[in-house]
């Protein structure tokens, strides 16, 4: 859950744009003997359902969770990405 500092306004909170993104990079694995792997590294998506209220971005995946964990086991980052310039609070102010 994100908390924004002011208010979404109704049309935003109507319209429910899409604007929460989560992916996962996985970090270059090694070999036995201890070389980097080279060649590039899968950029996994991550779904879930998100719901615009209030102060409030919510989102929660939707995948399933035993496959999920599986492929997140390896090290890697976490990218969360939200588009504000697609929110508007209640003065018709964008949050960008």
């Amino acid at each position: 859950m994100l908390t924004l500092s002011s208010p979404l306004n109704g049309q935003t909170q109507v319209l429910q744009p899409r604007v929460v993104q989560i992916s996962f990079e996985s970090i270059p694995t090694q070999t036995a003997n201890g070389a980097t792997a080279l060649g590039p590294t899968p950029l996994l998506v991550l779904h879930g359902d998100q719901k615009l209220s209030g102060r409030e971005v919510i989102w929660a995946i939707t995948d399933e969770p035993e496959r999920t964990i599986r492929l997140l086991r390896p090290s890697g980052r976490i990218m969360l990405r939200v588009q504000f310039g697609d929110l508007v609070d209640d003065n018709e102010h964008p949050f960008c």
